[in-house]
């Protein structure tokens, strides 16, 4: 017996290895979409301001500048919603949230929790299905970018963002039963 008992807390050990390594990689593969998005953020404000410049002081609009900051903003957005959503710094209504107990504030949280990651698990799947799809086509514009390479942000994206609602939907769950 004490051996299974033994074998036992060796295989939850190595579980818990497991699980701390697989943690630390998902954070600073988060933290770097973030960084990435930092980064963006920053090369759109000089992109913009440079067609700004060209289009209206020396009168040479550029035809690149627009398609890459939209570009940008959808790598942006997706990229740093998981992290607002750790921070707990994504939208929420807080009107409503705060007319009711506190028990029913931590059920509502479990319930949003898992219904936004259902969500995001479905447009995870549809994004993998277009990105795919897409893959060899470009897009109808002068740059003729493939569109496989800008629709892989959707699934990148909403996959974190799904794993970050199904952290809170355990963590609201936990709490639940506490209370």
């Amino acid at each position: 017996m004490a051996f299974a008992n033994a074998m036992n807390s060796e295989k939850a050990v190595g579980r818990n290895r497991f699980l701390e390594i697989a943690q630390y990689f998902y954070l600073v593969v988060q933290k770097g979409m973030v960084v990435i998005s930092g980064v963006f953020l920053h090369m759109m404000v000089v992109i913009v301001s440079y067609d700004v410049l060209m289009r209206y002081f020396l009168k040479r609009a550029t035809f690149w500048a627009g398609e890459i900051a939209t570009y940008m903003m959808l790598y942006i957005t997706l990229f740093t919603t998981a992290w607002l959503v750790r921070k707990n710094r994504h939208v929420k209504i807080a009107f409503f949230l705060k007319r009711v107990s506190s028990r029913a504030q931590k059920t509502l949280a479990c319930i949003t929790s898992l219904i936004a990651a259902g969500v995001c698990v479905t447009l995870t799947c549809f994004g993998i299905f277009s990105t795919i799809y897409f893959m060899d086509y470009k897009t109808p514009t002068l740059l003729a970018l493939p569109k496989g390479s800008i629709l892989i942000a959707i699934p990148i994206g909403f996959f974190f963002t799904a794993v970050e609602f199904a952290i809170r939907a355990f963590e609201s769950m936990r709490e639940c039963r506490k209370s």
